[in-house]
């Protein structure tokens, strides 16, 4: 496939087979990537997301790339705060249910804060686990309905007495969210398992929303505001590719300038040179603000004065027929 030779720089090279096959490889080797990274459970649907903030306004008509960065912006920010100022902390609130346990065999689970970040963590337990273990972790990051956990978890063995297991003097920390659940266990064979909960501790609710805030700038900035962002540069500079591909070929006679180049009956795409529409077979007017030199010679039908062919039999327009010796003249 050779390139037109008015083609520069990487023009020569996009649409070639060498460039396809590479563009077919290189997509291979990133969804491997991916896949074995486990980046998919981050990226797929913060792309699917950014994708979609890009389709509705252009199938609802925004041509403006400029609108689209300006609504690009807007995006970041509300989506940012709704997240932060009204389901992050929700979803804090909704996990911070420690006294009110009641789960599996686990119930009553209590902790009480001692001082200089340590704590004391009780918990009622009527399995048949043999060994209770308090596991625990930072929550680093919160967006939307979702925490961001420091891995792996922190496991700290719990005495008994009786149904009554304690741990004593666990490092929590101080102003800070702690997600952690109780886990029983026979040897390495494990019984029994709460789900996941939070701890506040002295956090206060600017402190949950500040890092609400920053989780939600960061995961949406740069996951999905990133892939909308780029969908929009890429397009612009597609599409200014294809306008500048359009007024080569007008200047050359290939299409019609836009507005010029359908059918008036049937809209179908008419070329230079044609006729007749090749759909309908509707005449087409040749339209005065063609320049370009024509693609073959043509003459002036006698009877109706429409532009035909030079070798045309009859005319398309008006089904004058036109002898060998008929000289109407070219033009």
């Amino acid at each position: 496939m050779e390139a037109p030779p008015n083609r520069k720089g990487q023009d020569r090279f996009i649409g070639t087979p060498s460039a396809q096959v590479i563009g077919i490889i290189l997509a291979l080797f990133l969804g491997i990537t991916f896949m074995l990274s486990g980046f998919y459970e981050l990226f797929c649907l913060p792309m699917l997301v950014g994708v979609a903030m890009y389709v509705v306004p252009k199938m609802l008509g925004v041509k403006s790339t400029k609108t689209l960065l300006a609504a690009g912006a807007a995006y970041l920010v509300i989506i940012s705060c709704v997240g932060a100022l009204a389901v992050s902390p929700a979803y804090v609130d909704s996990y911070d249910n420690v006294g009110s346990l009641n789960e599996g065999d686990f119930t009553d689970a209590d902790i009480i804060l001692k001082g200089n970040g340590l704590y004391d963590i009780t918990v009622e337990y009527n399995g048949s686990g043999t060994d209770v273990e308090f596991c625990y972790n930072d929550i680093v990051i919160l967006y939307y309905s979702s925490a961001g956990m420091a891995t792996p978890a922190n496991r700290v063995a719990m005495t008994s007495s009786g149904t009554t297991y304690t741990a004593s003097d666990v490092d929590l920390g101080d102003n800070k969210l702690e997600y952690f659940f109780f886990e029983a266990k026979n040897g390495s064979d494990t019984i029994d398992k709460t789900g996941m909960m939070i701890y506040r501790g002295s956090a206060t609710d600017g402190d949950v929303t500040m890092m609400a805030l920053e989780g939600n700038l960061y995961f949406i900035g740069i996951n999905i505001m990133f892939i909308y962002f780029l969908v929009v540069i890429f397009s612009f500079f597609s599409r200014r590719s294809l306008e500048n591909a359009r007024e080569r070929m007008e200047r050359e006679g290939r299409l019609y300038p836009q507005g010029y180049g359908r059918c008036k009956e049937c809209d179908a795409l008419v070329l230079p040179g044609e006729t007749c529409c090749r759909k309908c077979g509707t005449f087409i007017e040749k339209p005065e603000i063609i320049t370009a030199a024509p693609v073959e010679e043509e003459m002036e039908c006698s009877e109706c004065g429409a532009t035909v062919p030079a070798n045309a039999e009859k005319c398309p327009k008006c089904g004058e027929r036109f002898d060998a010796d008929d000289d109407s003249g070219t033009v």
